[in-house]
């Protein structure tokens, strides 16, 4: 175990502090589609969490056990998360509504790791699950009075994979921090006893991360269902918000809306975006909602390689930039693993700046110390450097610039999509001979996902509606192709690779060479995880 500062406190221990000097403040403001709200006070949150963790410690859960998270966005998701860290359990947050063929590919890639526990509706043979229903029933159960441990690792996360295997990537950190050291997070305007917007669905990191260090924190978290635009703008306004972080999908759904040149946010103190490119013109109507200062956006890894930060009013010096490193070296390397001069495109390269103190008053490693559970680590190269998947260049002055997203991998609406998992469904398909999947420029998505398709025979009888059913029975609803393409073959070379670049750089171009079908959802509301 990494060695822990003495001022750390671990969630749990925090969360029942809260309960202690504010019982009856509100920790969560819980908003339904219809702008219903309630309220979850300090004090039931952390009875609940205790009457869960009696639950889970009965069923054997401790300092080496995993707790599967598979919750829709609500209170028992943050219920689950403190109660499992409250046995020094590590938290493994998942989508609940993953089709049953990727579950079990994940539930494989789990079991081989640790033993797990579910909390929540995923089925799952000769697993102890707590459904999400009986989450009502513990309400006059015992509180669990054992002393709060200190999960090491605390949070995992599950991921598809490049190559379309599912992996888990675990955070080495101790589950303990100090209170008001929250590094980059404390730099962009996160300060106690903040009101939070948590946007997102909770099996992602970001809302995962932000909503627990807001609890760490004392805030109250306004949590809607559901995002929707004008909801987001109406809650901004009544609860005035202090801080909330999103990702540019969303801050366009409301640059879009009618009133937009007319919003003002006075009350947020620090708001950040991260997830993807934000078009410029979406970025300028922000800096005129919110103070320039108070507007930030962050680029970095899930693995937590490094990170670079800029302001609003730098970016409009600086316009594209993604910011400087903060506590973080980054090199632009060649094919070769060359370094590259300023302003040259290379594979970006980052690494924590120095070793010591980080923000969570532990020692790093010399080199990132995320385990890989199913797939292999990052390369390191020469200085414990590790490549994120991404080009781009620094200026002279050290801002990073990015010149595109990794070659292959598609970025829908903040989503990370990896054509391997996608081309491996499809390819299931009876009347699938081969198949490619790329991403294709979108105005609101960035990137929709296509797939190009050789059919087993010609003329096809493929149809759109009949791949879409087939994919959605096998991929969660954002992998799924928006678009197909039905083409003759593909172009692989002698070798039997296929020329992705080529192809992505006739469809960016409209050049679409075979018979395009369109899904219902192209141009519907996106039913991915935002």
């Amino acid at each position: 175990m990494l060695p822990l500062s003495p001022d750390a406190i671990s969630f749990a221990r925090r969360c029942t502090q809260h309960a202690i000097y504010t019982p009856d403040r509100a920790a969560m403001v819980l908003v339904d589609e219809h702008g219903a709200e309630s309220c979850v006070a300090w004090r039931e949150l952390d009875a609940r969490a205790r009457q869960l963790a009696w639950q889970l410690r009965a069923r054997g859960a401790g300092t080496q056990s995993l707790v599967i998270v598979a919750l829709p966005t609500g209170a028992e998701h943050f219920v689950a998360a403190i109660a499992a860290w409250r046995l020094g359990a590590c938290v493994l947050p998942v989508n609940p509504d993953m089709p049953p063929l990727e579950r079990d590919k994940m539930l494989k890639v789990i079991c081989a790791w640790r033993t797990p526990i579910i909390i929540g509706n995923w089925e799952a043979n000769d697993i102890s699950t707590i459904a999400l229903e009986s989450l009502g029933d513990l309400i006059g159960s015992p509180l669990d009075s054992a002393e709060d441990a200190t999960s090491c690792p605390g949070k995992a996360i599950g991921s598809g994979g490049s190559t379309g295997t599912p992996k888990i990537i675990v955070d080495p950190k101790p589950w303990a921090h100090v209170p008001g050291r929250w590094g980059a997070l404390s730099r962009v305007g996160l300060r106690p006893s903040q009101v939070q917007l948590v946007l997102g669905s909770l099996y992602h990191n970001v809302g995962f991360m932000c909503g627990h260090i807001g609890l760490f924190e004392g805030h109250t978290l306004i949590i809607p269902k559901r995002f929707g635009a004008r909801q987001v703008v109406e809650l901004i306004e009544r609860h005035r918000v202090q801080f909330a972080g999103l990702i540019p999908i969303m801050m366009q759904r409301i640059a879009k809306l009618p009133c937009a040149n007319a919003l003002q946010f006075p009350s947020v103190e620090g708001l950040y975006h991260s997830g993807g490119a934000c078009p410029e013109w979406v970025k300028r109507m922000w800096l005129n909602m919110v103070r320039p200062e108070r507007l930030w956006e962050l680029y970095g890894s899930t693995e937590d390689t490094g990170i670079t930060m800029i302001s609003g009013d730098e970016w409009l010096a600086r316009p594209g930039s993604v910011g400087r490193p903060y506590q973080t070296d980054i090199v632009i390397l060649d094919a070769d693993k060359r370094p590259v001069p300023s302003g040259e495109v290379g594979e970006i390269h980052m690494r924590h700046a120095a070793l010591g103190a980080t923000v969570l008053g532990e020692t790093w490693p010399s080199q990132p110390g995320f385990e890989y559970i199913g797939a292999p680590p990052p390369d390191i190269v020469d200085g414990g450097f590790a490549s994120i998947g991404d080009l781009g260049w620094l200026d002279d002055d050290g801002y990073l610039y990015l010149a595109d997203r990794r070659v292959d991998m598609i970025k829908s609406g903040g989503v990370n999509v990896y054509p391997a998992e996608v081309e491996a469904a499809l390819s299931e398909h009876p009347e699938v001979q081969d198949t490619v999947v790329i991403g294709v420029p979108d105005p609101e998505w960035g990137q929709r996902v296509h797939a190009l398709v050789q059919p087993t025979q010609w003329p096809p009888i493929l149809t759109a509606a009949g791949l879409d059913s087939f994919c959605r029975e096998r991929l969660t609803a954002h992998k799924a192709p928006k678009s197909y393409e039905l083409i003759q073959s593909l172009p692989r070379d002698a070798s039997g690779k296929i020329r992705r670049s080529a192809i992505r750089e006739d469809r960016r171009a409209g050049r679409f060479l075979g018979v395009l079908l369109t899904t219902s959802l192209q141009n519907s509301e996106h039913r991915g995880p935002t």
